[in-house]
This record gives C-alpha cells, structure tokens and sequence, in this order.
C-alpha cells in the first residue's frame, strides 16, 4: 500500500517539478580589445669563434712478446666402461600393476599436499605477505 501511495505521489511531483522550471540560456561571454606588444628588433646570436684544437692521433699500442707454453703430455688412455646389465624382464600384469600404484601415489600426493603446504611455509611468494595479500 506504501509503494503505490509512494508511487503516485512521485509521479504528481514530477509533473509539478517540469512546470517550475524556466527556460535558461547562458549570458554572452565579454569580449576583450586587442592586445597592442609593441615589437621587438630582430635578434640574431653572435657568430661563434671557437678555437680549433691540433690533430689528434692515438699513440701506438704496445707490442708483447710470444707466448712460448710447453707442450703438455698425452691424456691417460682409460680402459673401456663397463656393458650395462639388461633391464629385467617384466610381464605385463606387472606392468600394469607398477602403472597403477604410480598413479595412485600421485593422486595421493595431490590431494594431501594442501593439508601439508603450512607446514613447509607454504607455496612461496614474499616474507611479508607482498602486494595483493588481504
């Protein structure tokens, strides 16, 4: 009941509010006369008499004598390395089962991590919390 008496007695006032208001047009802006400078010479800069310095050449670089290193041995020869042993054979349903357990372990491991991160101080970021922390 509130909001149509409200509503109502908005809408009478609006129409109350566009009959005060008066047409308005700004007044002229003034107007100013010429400014009257009185003119200047022309100015030009002196010419500039610089004094010119003598030929300049870089002196010669120094000259070393060679350098006479003596000739190292031969490297030791090593003996061959060793075959490595064949990967151990494995049948498929180990395989299968190694895959299995590997990807629960990584499951695991990130879906506990959070609980764990406070502990290690976290995911990193500045001492102090940085820009951005609330």
């Amino acid at each position: 009941m509130f909001r149509v008496v409200f509503l109502v007695f908005g809408l009478c006032s609006v129409s109350q509010i566009a009959a005060d208001v008066q047409p308005f047009t700004f007044p002229p802006l003034p107007t100013f006369p010429p400014f009257n400078f009185p003119t200047l010479p022309p100015f030009t800069f002196p010419p500039l008499n610089l004094p010119t310095l003598p030929p300049f050449t870089f002196p010669p670089l120094p000259t070393f004598p060679p350098l006479n290193l003596p000739t190292l041995p031969p490297p030791p020869t090593l003996p061959p390395p060793p075959t490595p042993a064949p990967a151990p054979a494995t049948n498929p349903a180990q395989q299968v089962l190694n895959d299995v357990l590997f990807w629960i372990g990584v499951g695991a491991i990130g879906m506990f991590a959070p609980l764990f991160l406070p502990l290690f101080g976290g995911l990193g970021g500045m001492p102090d919390g940085g820009p951005g922390e609330e």
